[in-house]
């Protein structure tokens, strides 16, 4: 997997795929709260997958100061399908080998913990 940098992305650790889209509102929202979700989970590796262009993805991330840490790659409409992605924001939490361990819908830093709270430890973040 490469991001929008076109550099390799790896899963070396838990990782949250989260599926966006930049014509999403609800996804505009979530873009905001990544930071904090991942200074509180710190074990584990946020992959933003964006259904965007080039110009598109590259706006978003200037928009929301998405930040190099939280790596961006770009996916196509037909790929949604094959992965069973229902709606937006949508995420996977990956464990080390790739498996898929938890999935849902994901729209507030709650439900993040709902999702991470029987997988990773959380970092006390003040």
């Amino acid at each position: 997997m490469y991001d929008n940098e076109n550099k390799e992305v790896t899963m070396a650790q838990s990782t949250i795929l989260l599926f966006t889209s930049t014509h999403c509102d609800i996804c505009k929202s979530v873009y905001p709260i990544l930071e904090i979700v991942k200074q509180k989970y710190s074990n584990i590796n946020i992959i933003i997958m964006m259904l965007a262009t080039d110009e598109e993805a590259k706006n978003t991330i200037i928009r929301f100061n998405i930040k190099r840490s939280i790596p961006v790659s770009l996916i196509k409409d037909e790929d949604l399908f094959a992965l069973g992605i229902p709606g937006f924001p949508f995420c996977y939490l990956l464990d080390p080998n790739g498996n898929i361990i938890e999935k849902g819908i994901v729209n507030k830093i709650e439900h993040f913990d709902i999702l991470l709270s029987n997988h990773v430890n959380i970092e006390n973040v003040s």
